[in-house]
């Protein structure tokens, strides 16, 4: 896999690609979140990215919870 790196940003290794998960990437434009354009700071692309990131954990991934945690 080839990266092309920004202007400061933190390169990683062959030992970084192995740790990689999930594993199916293969090249920088199948991450998701780097094809993303626009504002990220609102709240559909905060719940569509908790969903990304854990709907295989939670069931209610990207909503907000229903109840108060005390």
């Amino acid at each position: 896999m080839k990266f092309i790196y920004p202007e400061g940003a933190t390169p990683f290794n062959q030992d970084d690609q192995k740790n990689l998960i999930p594993d199916h990437i293969k090249t920088q434009a199948e991450i998701w979140l780097l094809k993303r354009k626009g504002n990220l700071l609102t709240t559909a692309f905060c719940k569509k990215l908790h969903k990304k990131m854990f709907d295989k954990t939670w069931a209610w991934a990207g909503n907000f919870r229903t109840y108060q945690i005390m």
